[in-house]
């Protein structure tokens, strides 16, 4: 993730990490960037401050998160 981020020109504010696994989330807190956990059985994502129960709800989060 640190490679591609250098390579873009985003920053790290314009970008979010979609996962569902603690290793996805613990990439995005390492690199400075949002992170959208998906919830599913194996993870605890409901808790999270930004949470999806499917892709279907990305799109509109991802758009509110890059504009704060």
């Amino acid at each position: 993730m640190r490679r591609i981020l250098k390579k873009s020109s985003y920053a790290t504010s314009e970008v979010v990490n979609v996962g569902d696994s603690t290793s996805n989330k613990d990439e995005a807190i390492k690199n400075w960037i949002h992170f959208i956990g998906k919830i599913d059985e194996c993870n605890d994502f409901q808790s999270e401050e930004f949470s999806i129960k499917d892709l279907t709800e990305l799109t509109s989060l991802a758009r509110s998160i890059t504009r704060r």
